[in-house]
């Protein structure tokens, strides 16, 4: 919802990139309404359309994309039409072999090669990066570690789970200690050597743990009796 919302505050002349798990049909059939242009990143199973064009082998297709009915009811409750929206979709190949899938408005092959679209997705990546500074991502302890890392042949960002957990475990600290501003200084230079290398085109996937689903809200779970 948030990102078309957001749509209003952008002109006719953008283009506007968006991740893997942004694309829904509303919100394409929103830009498809206000003549938004854009570029997403597809799950490969998004849509018959996206898994037809990845079998097909094609490196480029223009396709029309046609809502499910939850995608129907989805656009109705918006006040979206539910017409089917013509798209090109745009096959992307990795250093690792794996198949990126990016749909995008800009229809005209000649116009718009292909081949400019791997570099235009990545654009992507140091406004990301920018995004998670501005949210207090530990600010300080970055400005510190790039200058500390500036030699070196990657980028290297604070590990953000390394600083939160530093965090959490001085917190109560910084509120009762007498020197305060020295343990702030030193949680500060701790998050600045917690870093991680920026690797755009790594070729391992991310290993990401199924999350544990409870019965019930952890807030109303039983106490134990002493």
């Amino acid at each position: 919802m948030l990102a078309g919302e957001h749509l209003a505050a952008t002109r006719a002349n953008d283009l506007i990139l968006y991740d893997r798990g942004y694309p829904a049909f509303w919100l394409l059939a929103l830009h498809h309404q206000e003549q938004r242009r854009f570029c997403a990143r597809m799950l490969l199973a998004f849509s018959r359309e996206v898994s037809a064009f990845v079998a097909s082998g094609k490196n480029s297709e223009a396709v029309l994309f046609t809502p499910g009915p939850h995608a129907r009811q989805h656009c109705q409750t918006y006040g979206l039409a539910t017409d089917p929206i013509p798209l090109r979709l745009i096959r992307v190949k990795l250093k690792s072999g794996e198949i990126e899938g990016l749909a995008t408005s800009l229809l005209e092959e000649q116009t718009y090669p292909s081949t400019w679209f791997k570099h235009l997705y990545h654009l992507r990546w140091g406004v990301e990066e920018g995004y998670k500074r501005e949210k207090c991502r530990s600010w300080v302890a970055q400005a510190i570690a790039d200058r500390l890392y500036r030699d070196r042949q990657h980028t290297y960002r604070v590990n953000f789970a390394q600083a939160l957990s530093k965090r959490k475990d001085n917190l109560a600290r910084l509120f009762v200690s007498n020197s305060s501003r020295q343990l702030l200084t030193a949680l500060i230079l701790a998050m600045a050597t917690s870093v991680e290398a920026v690797r755009p085109d790594r070729l391992y996937p991310r290993k990401i743990k199924p999350a544990k689903l409870h019965p019930f809200h952890p807030n109303y779970k039983r106490c134990h009796e002493p």
